[in-house]
């Protein structure tokens, strides 16, 4: 229906009454901001941030953060808001425009996180949810490094446990009393994992400290008991919430683009996400099909997949497997100038330790600040209690090792660390972007094949583009979640239908799109590094990766909208 003409002549003068106000607001003379100036803003906010997050700051290596948890209640949150508010205010009072970098990049950094706790916590309430406390009584950083003798670390540890069982009551009467079912599960999973963790790691780990002194001894035990039963009373309390559980986890369609604008300083439109997700998911699906077409002519795809996935490394030749896949990944990279490895430190494989068991293979890796610098690429074997049949099908098969292996190690997550710890700033190493890391680790597992690695063999592009299908369908998943109205059910059969994820995987990948919708970053911050390459190399006149991998990996692991400015 046509509009009235009053209407009309309105939002004529509504517009111009904009393009005037915006003229004038461009016009201002604002203050020049001076490098040192800047760096005095971005400091200012980093400390406030890092008291803000102290677990946080401990993966960065930063110790002098030991012993205390993050400030919770309405008073600690309401500060929180109002100090990103201040400093989003501050960056609107001087002209940045001309800074070089690395200020103006640490400031846009620091612009980006305010923004981004403003989100969390006004818009989006994630402190009213029971799985933003996930890490209270999360005690691990004290134990796994040697970055200070042990009676020092369990004395910080203690500290650590009393904060958080002073914190429990103010974190209960925090939290809504109606909660999306999905949250709660996962937030009883890691409860009971705390649980585990501290009645029997904690334990066994602090015990030489412990048996060398008896006062130490005897606070562990006072401070360790109240934290198991804070612990016990956030599981009940969880339990007493299943009943009255929802479906209320959406995003819907503006929230999720404005996630995507503060975490990641994409402007994007949800027309252009949904083109993105299905057209490299039905590239992947396509050659998925034809690789296994070559490898078994006269079987269907799916029997393939099940033949491939039985092609299991024995147990008991995990690790050596793994380390023989990183000595020749290295050997690879260094050989056909992949990357500048910058560091002779290596990860090593190990066991992972039970309480770390919530993955079949990662890396833990030194923080940027950290003075022990061990990085552990950890492999889980199956649980000895499960079945025969289980406990196999929990092994990977070789191509499906070698792609985590090379997202995790050489050149994915361990390398990017390496280069992190050359950052030109402090802002740099400490504010990261999701589809930038997990973008760059899940890009590297395509890219190593396009470079030859492994000679192409198509066993080994099957894990490649299995695991390309994977996060192909946590994007779809996310769409079809937070703006179509999928359920959880719904959102489980997409990955086992069209990704050939099995159903437990299937199951807990599902649940994870509810309370993680950033985990569409894998997929989106691949294309966006692949589509920034060729930019590069036009922009460049180079077909080099190490080149561009340098160029990009000089930016710590900063959003790559913002790496994209500076070509």
């Amino acid at each position: 229906m046509p509009r009235p003409l009053s209407t009309c002549l309105l939002l004529v003068l509504t517009l111009l009454a904009c393009r005037t106000t915006e003229k004038t607001r461009d016009q201002r003379t604002l203050p020049p901001l001076s490098p040192s100036d800047a760096n005095t803003l971005v400091e200012g906010y980093l400390t406030d941030t890092l008291e803000e997050a102290p677990a946080y700051a401990r993966s960065l290596g930063l110790h002098e953060y030991d012993g205390k948890v993050m400030p919770v209640g309405p008073a600690a949150v309401s500060a929180r808001v109002a100090r990103a508010q201040a400093h989003l205010k501050r960056l609107t009072e001087v002209d940045w425009s001309t800074l070089p970098d690395p200020q103006r990049l640490d400031l846009e950094l620091t612009q980006l996180h305010a923004q981004q706790t403003v989100f969390a916590l006004q818009d989006r309430l994630e402190h009213r949810r029971v799985l933003f406390y996930g890490d209270q009584f999360d005690v691990s950083s004290y134990l796994v490094r040697d970055y200070a003798p042990l009676q020092e670390r369990v004395e910080a540890l203690i500290r650590h446990l009393d904060a958080a069982v002073a914190n429990t009551d103010a974190v209960l009467n925090s939290l809504d009393l109606v909660q999306a079912r999905s949250h709660l599960i996962t937030a009883k999973i890691i409860s009971e994992g705390t649980l585990e963790y501290l009645s029997g790691d904690v334990v066994e780990l602090s015990g030489p400290a412990l048996q060398q002194d008896a006062g130490l001894k005897a606070r562990f035990e006072r401070s360790h008991g109240a934290a198991i039963a804070q612990v016990r009373r956030v599981m009940a309390w969880i339990e007493q919430a299943l009943p009255k559980a929802n479906e209320d986890f959406r995003l819907g369609e503006t929230l999720l683009l404005r996630m995507l604008q503060v975490n990641e300083g994409l402007k994007t439109d949800l027309t252009s996400l949904r083109r993105m997700a299905e057209e490299d998911f039905t590239r992947n699906r396509a050659a998925f099909e034809e690789v296994a077409r070559r490898i078994a002519p006269d079987k269907d795809v799916m029997s393939v997949v099940a033949m491939v996935a039985n092609e299991r490394v024995p147990q008991e030749q995990l690790l050596d497997v793994a380390q023989k896949q990183l000595d020749d990944l290295r050997a690879f990279i260094e050989e056909n100038d992949v990357i500048t490895i910058p560091s002779a430190d290596r990860a090593t494989v190990a066991v992972t330790p039970p309480f770390m068991r919530y993955n079949s293979a990662f890396l833990d890796p030194a923080g940027p600040f950290e003075k022990a610098k061990t990085s552990y690429y950890y492999i889980t074997p199956p649980d000895p209690s499960w079945p025969p049949e289980k406990q196999l099908g929990y092994l990977p098969y070789y191509g499906d090792l070698l792609a985590t292996s090379i997202h995790e190690v050489y050149p994915g997550h361990f390398v990017q660390a390496l280069h992190l710890d050359r950052a030109p700033s402090r802002a740099q190493k400490v504010f990261g972007s999701y589809a930038f890391s997990e973008g760059w680790a899940h890009y590297t597992e395509q890219m190593m094949l396009d470079a030859g690695f492994g000679g192409g063999q198509d066993r080994l592009r099957l894990g490649q583009l299995s695991n390309a299908l994977l996060r192909n369908c946590r994007f779809l998943a996310t769409l079809g979640l937070h703006v179509d109205g999928l359920s959880v059910d719904q959102a489980q059969r997409l990955f086992q239908e069209k990704c050939f994820v099995d159903e437990g995987n299937a199951q807990q990948q599902a649940n994870r799109g509810t309370y993680d919708p950033g985990y569409l970053s894998y997929t989106l911050g691949k294309l966006q590094i692949l589509g920034l390459r060729e930019k590069f190399f036009a922009k460049r006149n180079t077909r080099s990766l190490r080149e561009f991998h340098d160029w990009l990996l000089s930016f710590g692991g900063a959003p790559l909208a913002l790496i994209e400015k500076r070509l």
